[in-house]
């Protein structure tokens, strides 16, 4: 059986012209940066089109950084600049599908009431009243009043 430890070449063969390291690279960091700039929150979830911005920075961000890394180190000859920006490219339209399909997803478990949130709001007089107006009122908010 051929394994990476019984063969140090398995990883090219597995991904013949990819290097390995940045795939798995991207692959560790794309989670935690989009953690960082809040596109895992459910708002976020809920509403693709308003964070697209946001996931169009942090990707492109992301291979400015892979980029600089292959600059900084000297690698660029085992770099396909085709390779690159085909997954630059592949990734963005992925990640933009992906993004669209969970929105609906979340969107739909929101109405169903599985990813709500309960309130009780106890005393409070004209603010409280106002309070619960407010969250009644507004679309956006997965708060219920129970």
């Amino acid at each position: 059986m051929l394994t990476a430890e019984s063969d140090p070449t398995f990883l090219k063969q597995c991904w013949p012209g990819t290097p390995p390291a940045p795939t798995i690279l991207t692959g560790a960091s794309v989670p935690i940066l989009f953690q960082t700039l809040g596109l895992y929150t459910i708002p976020a979830l809920r509403d693709a089109v308003g964070h697209v911005a946001k996931l169009i920075l942090g990707w492109t961000g992301l291979f400015t950084a892979l980029t600089a890394i292959v600059f900084l180190t000297k690698t660029g000859a085992d770099f396909s600049r085709v390779w690159l920006g085909l997954w630059y490219v592949a990734g963005l339209a992925l990640l933009l599908v992906a993004r669209v399909a969970t929105s609906a997803l979340v969107r739909k478990w929101n109405e169903d009431g599985r990813l709500e949130r309960r309130a009780v709001i106890v005393g409070g007089g004209k603010r409280g009243a106002d309070l619960i107006q407010t969250l009644e009122q507004s679309k956006g908010t997965d708060i219920r009043i129970t």
